[in-house]
């Protein structure tokens, strides 16, 4: 809405820049590139002055730092600088990987909010940057570097796909778990990814963030603020953010990594987080299923799922799957018969159709 908001007052201002141009043709044909030529110079001042403010890493610099393998850290934005933490310094067992084939990154979105960096996202939901900003005397960064390495032939794990002294790049893993991007089978892929973390001696010790806002005092709100370090996409869960991760109970990962954490972190065995799970989004869980079938494709999957929005706010369309039309008839009446339990002989199947899986939030 926003943009097109911002595209609709750009159009104003171009309509109202032709009408100008129009007047200085008949009066001052001469002026004209002044004119325009100054615009776009204090336009382009306006644009860099703004840029400047956005404290964004630059794509053209990170670019060239990961293809020439120049790890000099692109600048972090210290929103979260902590003026009693210990000065981090490299450590000299740590081996660099060099990150090729990207041309260029726009890390301008914030993606989350961790309790040690403020996580960016690409523009093309690709990639993501992690610059760490606070509890640098601690180590996190190199523990987390450790970590996904030592959990990096599993699937559900962040690849680490680049790293400096200030942070990390990984590859995108979706959106953060609630009560919209849960999936079903929650469960069966969170014992998964535990099992998988105890062959080989790690407990994440930190996947569950209980509210400390005042507001979570009401009970109303209180299990709309936990949160989780866990990521959805496609339906898949991916396990993040292994700072505080211990190897065999150590958080010590590696020799040159310190074993420190801050007086009031508790780590917690990580198979306590199933009934924190079940609590929060139980209620979330008990859904009904439902089918619709557009035969005739008389809607448009857009306006399918604004007229569910605006009327029906309980339900939401988890998927949507377009059958090709049937080009024999005996097997159209076959399968459709059978799908209704009764003989169908009719249009239905004759074009190409969309069927719409739909879920019920609040059953009645």
């Amino acid at each position: 809405v926003q943009i097109i908001s911002h595209l609709d007052r750009y159009r104003s201002s171009l309509t109202y820049l032709t009408g100008c141009e129009n007047i200085f043709k008949m009066r001052y044909q001469n002026n004209i590139r002044i004119f325009v030529l100054a615009a776009v110079v204090a336009a382009l001042s306006g644009l860099l002055i703004s840029f400047r403010r956005l404290d964004v890493i630059s794509p053209l610099v990170l670019s060239m730092d990961i293809s020439n393998g120049n790890m000099n850290a692109p600048p972090s934005t210290n929103l979260h600088r902590d003026d009693n933490e210990e000065t981090h310094k490299d450590k000299p067992g740590i081996i660099k990987s060099a990150f090729n084939g990207i041309e260029s990154y726009d890390f301008s979105g914030i993606a989350r909010w961790s309790a040690t960096s403020q996580v960016r996202i690409d523009k093309n939901q690709e990639f993501v940057w992690k610059p760490i900003e606070k509890y640098k005397g601690f180590d996190v960064l190199d523990r987390e570097v450790c970590i996904l390495k030592h959990l990096s032939n599993f699937s559900w794990v962040p690849k680490l796909l680049w790293y400096n002294s200030s942070g990390i790049v990984t590859n995108y893993v979706g959106k953060p778990l609630s009560a919209l991007t849960i999936p079903l089978d929650y469960k069966e892929q969170m014992d998964k990814i535990i099992v998988d973390m105890k062959s080989v001696g790690i407990n994440h010790g930190d996947i569950f963030k209980i509210c400390h806002h005042t507001k979570c005092n009401w009970a109303s709100i209180l299990k709309s603020e936990e949160s989780y370090d866990i990521m959805v996409l496609d339906g898949s869960l991916s396990l993040i953010d292994f700072g505080w991760a211990t190897k065999d109970g150590s958080l010590s990962c590696e020799k040159n990594i310190r074993s420190q954490k801050p007086a009031d972190f508790k780590p917690k065995p990580d198979s306590s987080i199933f009934p924190r799970l079940d609590d929060t989004f139980r209620r979330h869980l008990m859904v009904e299923q439902h089918f619709l079938v557009d035969w005739t494709l008389h809607y448009t999957e857009y306006q399918i799922r604004e007229k569910i929005q605006k009327f029906w706010p309980n339900l939401s369309i988890r998927k949507m799957v377009q059958h090709p039309m049937y080009t024999d008839k005996k097997d159209k009446v076959e399968v459709l018969s059978k799908f209704y339990r009764q003989k169908v002989d009719d249009f239905r199947g004759e074009t190409s159709f969309n069927m719409y899986f739909i879920y019920d939030h609040n059953p009645k």
